[in-house]
Order: structure tokens, then sequence, then C-alpha cells
């Protein structure tokens, strides 16, 4: 399902596009978590947006936007009203699988294949996930190496995602969310795999527009 199709009026989607991916392939990737926030933050800082926003984080996504989230906390700036995660484990959580992303192409695409880890569109189309090694390469990179710190709770609220037929991440990975928010905390259960939210992107969206992201 189109994501801009599946938003209400008056809601605008901006997706992130980091150095390295789709338009910006000619650049050199970032490879760390918090080399995403320290790009990602100022560019947000210097919108100046004067409407509510949310940060919607799917997988790594939300890892990303967590670390985002903070960046602005920490200085004092906007962040967002709620952040919206899905098939995630919480950031303080150990990695429950061993590192991938050092693995020779075909051993790392079956891995992956085998853990669900690559969406229908690769796992049908050998070829296609070839061209898409070295992204997900950096992204398992990012994944593999993050080390959380000692923070205090972001302020806004977290509605998380999870789903039961995830191999990747149970259900109880993504719980651990609450440990992140001062505020209201909601944790969703959606049909399907890893992936659900492709196939329908609507709770997500009604998340980031429920009455916890709407200002005081």
């Amino acid at each position: 399902m189109n994501w801009a199709a599946a938003a209400p009026p008056g809601v605008r989607l901006a997706a992130v596009q980091p150095p390295g991916r789709d338009s910006r392939v000619t650049e050199s990737p970032l490879r760390s978590a918090r080399a995403v926030a320290e790009a990602l933050g100022p560019a947000l800082a210097d919108r100046g947006d004067t409407v509510p926003w949310a940060f919607f984080g799917h997988s790594l996504g939300a890892l990303l936007a967590f670390e985002t989230a903070h960046w602005l906390h920490r200085r004092g700036l906007p962040g967002p009203r709620i952040l919206v995660v899905a098939s995630a484990p919480a950031p303080h959580l150990p990695r429950s699988s061993p590192p991938l992303h050092h693995l020779p192409g075909p051993d790392l695409l079956k891995a992956l294949d085998h853990l669900g880890g690559l969406p229908p569109s690769l796992a049908n189309n050998p070829r296609l996930a070839r061209l898409w090694l070295p992204r997900i390469r950096t992204d398992l990179e990012i994944y593999d190496t993050y080390v959380p710190r000692r923070r205090v709770p972001l302020p806004c609220p977290i509605t998380a995602f999870a789903a039961p037929e995830d191999r990747l991440v149970p259900v109880a990975e993504v719980a651990q969310w609450h440990h992140h928010t001062a505020g209201h905390w909601s944790l969703r259960i959606s049909p399907g795999d890893h992936f659900f939210v492709h196939a329908d992107p609507a709770p997500v969206l009604a998340a980031a527009l429920s009455e916890e992201a709407r200002p005081p």
C-alpha cells in the first residue's frame, strides 16, 4: 500500500534519505546510529516547523529515530510529539543474534532469508537482493555495532508495534520500549511478519496522529 495514499488529508509524510541511499547512492554511507542522528538532527532543527510532527521507524529505522529524538532533546530543541516504532527490539537489549554484516554476500543473504529478514520483493528475487546487498550490509553494520548509552527517558510518548509472526524480533523484545519514555506508552500487536507495515501502514499512521501526539 502507498503510504501517501493511506495518509489522511492535511498530513504530510517525509521520508529520510541518508547518504548512500537512492538518489544519494554516490555518497559515502553513514555507518553508525550516532552518525545518522548527528546528520539528521541539525537538518530537522533547521526546518523551523511550527506544526506537530511524529517520528516513525521500522526495524533499524526505529533505532535511528530514537537516537535522533535524543539528539534533539539533549539540546533543548523541539522533538517529535510521539515516537512510533515497529518490529524493533528496545535499544537497551543485548543483540539476540550474532553479527551478520561481515558475512560473504551469499551467506549473508541466506542467513537473512532464513530469519525472515528480507522483504518479499528481495527474498523472491535473488538478483535484486544482490543489487541491494551493500545497503543491507551497511544497515546491519549500524545495528551490529550499536552501543546503548544510559540516558533519561524521552519526554514524548512511545507507541510500539510488534507482529506475532516476526522471526527476527519477538513481541517480548518490542515490549521493552516502555523503559524509554516518561510519557504515555502503548504496545500494539499487528498481524503479519517483520514487514507487516509494508502491507498496511494505516495502523502506524493512526498511532502517529493519536491523542498522545497532539499538543497539550
